[in-house]
């Protein structure tokens, strides 16, 4: 009971000190820690909100009492000119700070009632940045005041980590061409694992690279406000100009927004409406709508949208009052709702007449931008952003959407960049946060697999998603990409802990967390095929492709497995499916030659061989564009099988098999030099007897016998042996004829030596085991 009253409060005081209500986070964090003192999120939470660098040296001694490794509160202390009283060794500053998992599952301990109570900042779920009223942009000043007093150390902690994860330093150098956040090195995490002083849930902790990792500057424009210590850079004017009737009114709403108290914002913005009467102040339902749409469920965007057509319909009596009629904001809204109602193309029609009426408009751009991304519009939507940015440099959600575009173009580094920015005006932007560790997988599944970059992409990774989950605790996406990234680095044992973050709770999440869920379920199922545990990969994977037939990605991993186990008819239907909607992919062509040339073969009961249509799918041309060495060498192996059975069973002449069988000798050879499989050496020896070569094709089948008493292959079965007999058999008697031949007298009357034939040996040299 004690440990949920703790978590509450910690809740609670998370909101108050992001709402920048320091003294009212500051009660509720220490009635926290009356309940849970060891809590190592509530001290450092708590040590933001500090009334001055005397309580907030008081919070981070506490906090290094309860773990003397904390690197967050060394880094804090020292920023504060004291020296650790402990004997800690704090890293080397060219090092990420590490977070051994029992620690970094102390700082976690809201986790699970955060997850059952989650719900993203308003901020966020609008992509909308609010503003106080007056001297700032419009739509910025409530979430910056939620900032300003909120972070202290906890900001300088962010700056620490987020500038080793790719912006360090946070140190700016003045230049001509704008100002340049100064690049630095960093060791990053490998998938080494070391032990570690006290026992870790879940396994091993990464220990440090031993390279260095040059992390790449980020260029931000000149005159981008930097984020401080203490809060959000300066917000600029507002825009637009809010009536000076409701300012007071419309200041309060925003500010209940911000903290996601949206009944309370709605009945403000309801009794201003009330008073305001018969005046229409466009920005009161501008927000009152905006409010309804945060709420999530349909019957609250539907009055978001009732309440902006009917201020767009309605005409005061009089020309003295004030109208909504032909309001551009009114028409971003109305644009912004419609995409949430799954819209498009209502929403592109009325962001673009808001844009039309007036360019400065944030919400219609991001709206538009983000309607032209998800239609794969990607140079228009590039294009959107960019003519925004022009206007405003340091707006939070154009930097990410800005962002999101590149990614989405497979440009990560540039993505990374954008990051940079929105992170250099905002360090501890959630959304930024939660894009920052998918950028560091992209990069990493870009280099080849074991590279030791690609590792380094991973560490990076983990620590981005740790520092997201560290400051939004219990964030569904942090564990997700934790997981990913724990993939990666093939710590598997971590990545099925951080998904068990997600999975174990999931019935009581949100709808808007389903996507999350379900990609947490098809992560576990690649997961557990991995680790060879196909039962349990079956059924998370089983899950989402009931839930989303359309899961192409789980679906092929099915038609895997299902050939894996022996449930071709499954796996068939699988791929049915898989083709039809894509028929040229040639993941799913090759999937299909295995079923119907090599499965077939050895399993006729189960499945009917296709060997002609195969072999019009598996052309040079195909080959030729397959992705990896190692599906060009699969795709020769079953072009070779089909070509064998094919030949084998027609009416060729001889000359004209054993041109067939040369080619298919060819395409066998050129699998063999990328891999050794069984079924290739088979083959291999199959095509060299057709063609009468019985002394290299018995090495064949006598390197398939030898293997064979170590694996069970389908194909070794009564006709092997019978076969196997047969040509060595054919191979002594050649052998021994060749030894009674008497010698063949030359010109000159001498005999010629008969040049003996190599017997094959039963002991030959071997190659690699397969």
């Amino acid at each position: 009971m004690a440990q949920e009253q703790a978590k509450q409060l910690l809740q609670q005081g998370i909101a108050a000190a992001r709402s920048g209500r320091s003294d009212a986070a500051r009660e509720l964090l220490q009635q926290s820690l009356r309940f849970d003192a060891q809590n190592e999120s509530t001290w450092l939470w708590l040590s933001s909100v500090a009334r001055d660098d005397k309580e907030r040296l008081f919070c981070l001694k506490q906090l290094l009492t309860i773990n003397p490794q904390n690197e967050f509160a060394i880094k804090g202390l020292r920023a504060l000119g004291v020296e650790p009283a402990q004997a800690v060794q704090a890293a080397p500053s060219t090092s990420v700070p590490l977070l051994d998992d029992e620690r970094y599952a102390r700082i976690q301990s809201a986790v699970d009632e955060f997850l059952r109570r989650y719900s993203p900042m308003p901020i966020d779920r609008l992509n909308i940045q609010w503003a106080h009223k007056a001297k700032k942009r419009y739509g910025e000043g409530g979430a910056q005041r939620l900032q300003r007093l909120t972070y202290t150390v906890a900001a300088l902690v962010v700056i620490l980590v987020v500038g080793v994860v790719g912006f360090v330093g946070y140190s700016v150098l003045g230049g001509e061409g704008g100002l340049e956040i100064a690049s630095g090195s960093t060791r990053v995490p490998s998938r080494t694992p070391t032990l570690t002083m006290t026992p870790t849930p879940g396994g091993a902790t990464p220990t440090p690279f031993p390279a260095i990792m040059a992390i790449p500057a980020t260029d931000v424009p000149a005159g981008l406000p930097e984020g401080s210590i203490y809060g959000n850079a300066t917000p600029t004017d507002v825009y637009p100009p809010v009536h000076p009737n409701v300012a007071g009114s419309i200041d309060k709403a925003v500010e209940l927004f911000s903290i996601g108290d949206y009944p309370l914002a709605i009945g403000t913005l309801e009794g201003q409406h009330d008073i305001s009467s018969p005046n229409c102040y466009p920005a009161v339902v501008y927000y009152e709508a905006m409010s309804h749409a945060a709420l999530g469920d349909v019957q609250s965007r539907n009055k978001a949208q009732q309440l902006l057509e009917e201020a767009l319909a309605y005409r005061p009596s009089d020309v003295r009052y004030t109208s909504c009629q032909d309001s551009p904001l009114i028409w971003a809204g109305l644009g912004y709702v419609q995409y949430l109602q799954n819209r498009p193309s209502e929403a592109m029609q009325w962001s673009q007449q808001a844009l039309a009426e007036d360019s400065k408009l944030v919400l219609a751009a991001w709206t538009k931008a983000t309607v032209e991304l998800e239609s794969g519009d990607i140079v228009t939507a590039r294009q959107t952003v960019a003519q925004m940015l022009a206007e405003w440099p340091s707006d939070v959600n154009l930097l990410i959407l800005a962002a999101r575009i590149e990614l989405a173009d497979n440009q990560p580094e540039a993505a990374l960049n954008y990051l940079g920015r929105a992170l250099f005006v905002d360090p501890v932007s959630q959304p930024a946060l939660q894009l920052q560790p998918e950028v560091y997988l992209r990069l990493a599944e870009r280099m080849e697999p074991g590279n030791e970059q690609q590792l380094q992409y991973y560490g990076l990774a983990v620590v981005s998603a740790q520092t997201l989950l560290l400051y939004y605790s219990g964030d569904p996406v942090g564990y997700l990409y934790l997981a990913k990234a724990r993939m990666g680095e093939g710590n598997y044992d971590l990545a099925e802990t951080a998904l068990s973050r997600i999975l174990n709770v999931a019935d009581t999440l949100p709808d808007s967390m389903d996507a999350v869920v379900l990609e947490a379920y098809q992560t576990r199922g690649n997961l557990y095929y991995r680790q060879g545990r196909i039962e349990e990969a079956l059924t998370d994977l089983k899950y989402v492709v009931d839930i989303t037939p359309d899961d192409l990605e789980s679906r092929a991993k099915l038609a895997e497995i299902a050939f894996q186990v022996g449930d071709y008819s499954e796996g068939l239907n699988h791929l049915d499916i898989l083709l039809a909607d894509d028929p040229t992919n040639s993941t799913y062509l090759l999937m299909q030659a295995k079923a119907l040339i090599e499965l077939c073969t050895f399993y006729p009961g189960e499945l009917v061989c296709e060997y002609e249509d195969m072999l019009q799918v598996l052309t040079d041309s195909f080959i030729a564009g397959l992705a990896s060495d190692l599906d060009k060498a699969d795709a020769y192996s079953y072009r070779a099988q089909a070509q064998y059975w094919l030949t084998a069973e027609s009416d060729l002449s001889d000359e004209e098999k054993l041109i067939a069988y040369q080619t298919g000798l060819n395409d066998v050879n050129q699998a063999l030099n990328v891999r050794e499989t069984a079924v290739d050496h088979y083959f291999r020896g199959l095509f060299l007897e057709g063609m009468g070569m019985l002394a290299p094709a018995l090495e064949e089948y006598q390197w398939i016998a030898y293997w064979n008493e170590r694996y069970t292959y389908p194909f070794v079965d009564n006709n092997f042996e019978d076969r196997l007999d047969r040509v060595a058999s054919a191979v002594q008697e050649a052998v021994e004829a060749a030894a009674t031949e008497e010698p063949e007298p030359t010109e000159g009357g001498a005999e010629r030596t008969p040049t003996p034939t190599a017997t094959p040996e039963a002991t030959a040299t071997l190659p690699e085991m397969p």
